[in-house]
């Protein structure tokens, strides 16, 4: 990445990963799961951001995780 100037990367799931098919309590409990993964594959690599996701489907849901890890 260095030697061809990319200064981060932003990692992430496949749309289809991020569940939001799935009721709201699941794809919040989902989200959680994701997200953590992703934070602590990268939270070592200075060059790597994660993608996290939200539950869309459910907006109470997907503002409580929003702010829990900002």
């Amino acid at each position: 990445m260095s030697e061809q100037g990319i200064d981060c990367q932003v990692t992430g799931g496949w749309m289809d990963s991020f569940g939001y098919n799935l009721a709201p309590e699941d794809g919040a409990a989902w989200s959680r799961f994701i997200n953590e993964y992703l934070w602590t594959a990268t939270e070592s690599l200075d060059q790597m951001a994660p993608l996290v996701t939200v539950p869309m489907q459910d907006g109470a849901n997907a503002a409580e995780i929003f702010r829990v890890k900002r």
